[in-house]
């Protein structure tokens, strides 16, 4: 699968979906194969490959912004 988001901390990723990082971090065990893919639960920058896969199982758009601003 190639990558095309940059590594995004896992509060940005929470804040993008509009939850709260307890819940976010709660929702993340509940993706099958993360763990395979290199993710571990203190693991705060997650990797392009882990944010498009994350984006890929919660229905979000890797490349939305907005929340920024």
């Amino acid at each position: 699968m190639k990558t095309t988001s940059k590594a995004q901390y896992k509060s940005e990723m929470a804040r993008k979906y509009g939850m709260s990082l307890n819940t976010f971090t709660c929702w993340l065990k509940r993706i099958p194969g993360l763990k395979e893919r290199g993710y571990y639960s203190r693991l705060k920058l997650l990797p392009p490959n882990l944010v498009d896969y994350i984006d890929k199982h919660l229905g979000g758009d890797s490349h939305d912004t907005d929340y920024l601003e």
